[in-house]
């Protein structure tokens, strides 16, 4: 459920038919039955104020070191990515540190702390409120959850897991949870600006360029961290995409992200120099998500992996392109589920700058293995976003890179099918 609209549902109980047998995904925290959920919330590693909800309990920003690569370019120093910069492939997923260890603390407050504001979305599960505390008047938002089913209590409770774990400015900050009537509730920041799609779609707020590409690149920001704490998100949308009052975008609601499973083997994200054959970590997980944004190979029922979040970030440009919804009846899509690249372009991409769209349509390649990794992307919409504004242009190399890229692709997939296999011996 988003804090502004309501997601999917689907239940955790992903098959794995690769063949052999694979490592099991981590597993969220238990949901024991209600009677005994208490003796649960130790495990969560709470900072309980004990009804003193002081400011030294909360996250201290400072102290959160953001454990990503910085790519960008300084605007006074020519453009050095080139040819070479597809060299940098993605973070590998299974090579990070697994995001269950990098947990912080977090707040536990008694419902007294709190006062029930008005209700800011609902959604198959639950509800979203927005609450003041008493004492620091600090607004924050409440999810409370509604259903007891299994799989609503697992939904819920792996969100609890993720978000305690991340710290990034492009994700949603989460500060604590609720324990009342036998249900545990989650309190994360209030993002006063709406949903991204709100904003695309108010057409009595004019958007520039340079904004549009510049929310691009936030949502990028905080995919390429998710991705490389091996998460993928699987509901990756607009409405999912929360605008904070200066113009950040963060993105948000993670019941229905998959974390996947780490075994320290080394495998290729895509780039040139990956030193070995690129290992297939598609798996036949649970079709979840809204269809609008849903990947092709996902819709099909077929094996996918964090590509899937990459096809839906690609709708959402075009969304920001075209100021569209993303309903086949206004964006226009094929049979295969793909974006009809010629009518999108006819219709929407007039004043578009052409690196902006070239990107969209690499995103939402029908061929998973053609679209770039988030890595990749934040480092072109960083690069954009500082030559842009003042040169209304990019470098001549990162255009001709950004256009490269699918012959890039094209050679490396050959150049894999050509190196021999070796032998165990």
């Amino acid at each position: 459920m988003a804090v502004n609209g309501g997601a999917g549902s689907a239940s955790d109980a992903d098959s794995d038919d690769s063949g052999g047998q694979s490592p099991a995904p981590p597993s969220p925290p238990s949901v024991v039955k209600p009677r005994d959920r208490s003796a649960s919330l130790p495990h969560l590693s709470m900072h309980s104020s004990g009804g003193q909800s002081s400011d030294e309990h909360w996250p201290d920003d400072q102290h959160h070191h953001y454990h990503h690569q910085h790519l960008y370019h300084s605007p006074n120093c020519a453009y050095n990515g080139s040819a070479a910069a597809h060299c940098r492939h993605s973070t590998p997923l299974s090579r990070t540190t697994s995001f269950r260890v990098e947990t912080k603390s977090y707040r536990m407050f008694r419902a007294s702390d709190l006062v029930k504001g008005e209700l800011l979305g609902k959604g198959f599960f639950g509800e979203v409120f927005l609450v003041t505390h008493r004492l620091s008047a600090e607004k924050m938002v409440l999810k409370e959850l509604y259903r007891v089913e299994e799989e609503a209590e697992n939904n819920f409770v792996k969100e609890v897991a993720v978000l305690r774990a991340l710290t990034h400015p492009n994700v949603l900050r989460f500060i604590g949870v609720l324990y009342r009537d036998k249900k545990l509730h989650l309190l994360t920041e209030f993002i006063s600006g709406g949903t991204l799609k709100e904003l695309i779609h108010d057409l009595q707020r004019p958007l520039s360029w340079r904004y549009r590409m510049s929310a691009a690149k936030d949502i990028a920001s905080g995919m390429n961290y998710l991705h490389s704490m091996n998460i993928i998100h699987r509901d990756l949308n607009s409405q999912n995409c929360l605008v904070k009052d200066e113009g950040t975008v963060v993105v948000a609601d993670f019941g229905l992200a998959k974390i996947i499973a780490t075994n320290n083997r080394r495998f290729s994200g895509g780039g040139a120099g990956s030193g070995g054959k690129r290992r297939d970590r598609r798996k036949r997980y649970t079709v979840v998500g809204n269809p609008y944004w849903m990947a092709p190979e996902m819709m099909k029922g077929k094996k996918y992996d964090e590509k899937v979040d990459i096809f839906s970030f690609g709708i959402i440009l075009c969304e920001i392109i075209g100021r569209v919804l993303a309903d086949p009846d206004y964006l226009p899509r094929n049979s295969d589920f793909g974006l009809n690249k010629i009518v999108f372009k006819e219709k929407f991409c007039e004043s578009c700058p052409e690196f902006f769209f070239r990107i969209a349509f690499l995103c939402t390649e029908v061929d998973a293995e053609d679209r770039p990794p988030f890595e990749t992307l934040e480092r072109w919409l960083a690069n954009i976003a500082l030559y842009f504004p003042t040169l209304h242009t990019i470098p001549k190399e990162l255009m001709n890179e950004i256009v490269s890229f699918p012959d890039y692709q094209s050679a490396l997939r050959a150049n894999r099918r050509r190196r021999p296999h070796r032998t165990r011996r």
